[in-house]
């Protein structure tokens, strides 16, 4: 049952989106979106724009995420440096006589290294953060027999970790651009 069927809607100064309108301290503000509900049922994450004011009444919202992005920005660069720069990837792999994944690191040139330390991630947990695509980007099983297929693997691995990389800096430089123009050409208008 939607009980946001019958509120006022406004669009929301971050993503643009039209979303519900609730009160808040007396005035109307942009309603919860932008979560995720795994299968658990909590809501993750939300959009930056939640708890503010319409983009038609009001360019505070749109500001406030603009805000953010120089440090998001600078953190993604960092990243992509320190992923650039090193020379070992972490990946999970399975052993079979544990029926666990553990954390294993395998440097360019081949060298693994498994951590024994604690009790791994069972398989079954392991398989469904899998299916459920829980962000988990390294759940695969690999199987290390030789030094050449260890580097081959982690040589596939970085090359993989710096893409993803350069993608959330490339992101974030477009989301300055985006807010940027949308706050220069903001005007105020009527709620509809």
């Amino acid at each position: 049952m939607n009980d946001d069927k019958d509120k006022p809607r406004a669009t929301c100064p971050v993503c643009f989106g039209t979303y519900a309108l609730r009160a808040k301290a007396g005035a109307m503000v942009v309603g919860l979106h932008g979560y995720r509900r795994p299968g658990t049922g909590e809501l993750r994450g939300q959009c930056p724009g939640v708890g503010f004011a319409p983009w038609e009444l009001s360019k505070e919202g749109a500001e406030a995420y603009a805000a953010t992005i120089d440090d998001n920005e600078r953190r993604a660069v960092d990243a992509l440096r320190a992923t650039e720069t090193s020379d070992r990837v972490v990946v999970w792999t399975y052993e079979r006589s544990g029926d666990a994944y553990r954390p294993t690191t395998i440097t360019l040139d081949g060298a693994v290294t498994v951590d024994e330390t604690g009790p791994g991630v069972p398989y079954r947990q392991a398989r469904q953060a899998r299916s459920a695509k829980a962000g988990l980007v390294a759940w695969q099983r690999v199987h290390v027999d030789t030094v050449a297929k260890a580097a081959k693997v982690a040589q596939r691995r970085k090359a993989v970790e710096v893409t993803e990389a350069q993608a959330v800096v490339d992101f974030w430089r477009s989301e300055r651009v985006r807010m940027s123009d949308a706050i220069t050409a903001w005007v105020p208008r009527a709620l509809t």
